[in-house]
């Protein structure tokens, strides 16, 4: 979860400061520019030439925490972006980058009190209610994750990422029909494989699996891969989707492909196990069963 959320903070950090940028302050110019270009060292040190400089300098502390949070340098960012509310405690900017250094260092209470603080002081801000969401759904808290992804979308009803995230909400809240609709509305919204999300695809195809409703699983675990062909959790799930409608020697070649990619992977050892044996080659499962207990015995 940490992996993806990161890919979204990165995504949609704002750099609002930039239309407050202070002219003469050619080293801060500098590092916005950096910033924009995702060049996050050269950022670190023209911020760390306007600081020594001038210390109190406000725009570039809190642009300086940003920086710090892309280089995953996250209980940095935190320390940095705390100075900064010293003096700016109700920017929701830096609320709503704190609560998610907070969540990256693995502080779930102290996220969830920085993003509900962003949340009340930007109520416009979509970003803060999804990354609260997010908060809350971590933390099993599905009826306030519900509230804040519901919330997320009425201000930003183009967010694919938080149709997603409602769409796994509803799932956990066994409102399964609701979460077909949210995973739609969000693979509406999407563009080209090359440019677009795999998520909302592999999510509704494992509903659909679920369900019983292998072939229509199958038609989006193959969008999820054609939007991401080293997903292996799509392929494994794939694969079954495949064996439940005797589609044996297709569904082995995917299991094998998803081996080649991540060789140590639990869930694709016991699954091409279950194939083999299904497919009457018990040697070769009982390798791949011995290969799962070993991963899954510490």
């Amino acid at each position: 979860m940490k992996i993806s959320l990161l890919r979204y903070v990165l995504a949609s950090l704002s750099l609002g400061l930039a239309c407050a940028a202070d002219a003469s302050v050619p080293d801060y110019q500098l590092a916005l520019r950096y910033t924009q270009q995702a060049d996050w060292k050269n950022a670190e040190t023209a911020l760390d030439r306007v600081l020594q400089n001038s210390p109190g300098y406000m725009p570039a502390v809190l642009l300086k925490g940003r920086v710090l949070f892309s280089l995953g340098r996250y209980a940095e960012s935190l320390k940095t972006t705390q100075q900064f509310l010293e003096q700016e405690p109700y920017s929701g900017e830096a609320r709503k980058l704190a609560g998610l250094a907070y969540f990256m260092t693995g502080n779930q209470e102290g996220a969830r009190s920085e993003l509900q603080k962003a949340s009340e002081l930007s109520p416009r801000d979509a970003d803060s209610f999804y990354y609260l969401g997010r908060v809350y759904f971590t933390a099993s808290n599905l009826p306030l994750a519900l509230s804040a992804f519901e919330t997320a979308i009425k201000l930003d009803p183009g967010s694919i990422r938080a149709r997603n995230h409602l769409g796994q909400t509803l799932e956990g809240l066994a409102r399964f029909s609701e979460a077909k609709s949210a995973y739609l509305s969000a693979i509406k919204l999407e563009g080209a494989p090359k440019n677009g999300s795999e998520w909302p695809y592999h999510n509704l195809a494992v509903l659909m699996l679920q369900q019983g409703e292998a072939e229509e699983a199958i038609k989006y675990f193959r969008e999820a891969l054609a939007r991401n062909p080293s997903l292996v959790i799509s392929k494994v799930k794939l694969a079954v989707a495949l064996s439940d409608l005797s589609k044996l020697a297709e569904a082995r070649t995917v299991l094998e492909e998803a081996l080649r990619l991540e060789p140590r992977s639990p869930e694709a050892h016991y699954q091409i196990a279950r194939l083999l044996t299904k497919m009457r080659h018990p040697e070769e499962a009982r390798k791949h069963f011995l290969i799962f207990q070993q991963i899954k015995t510490p």
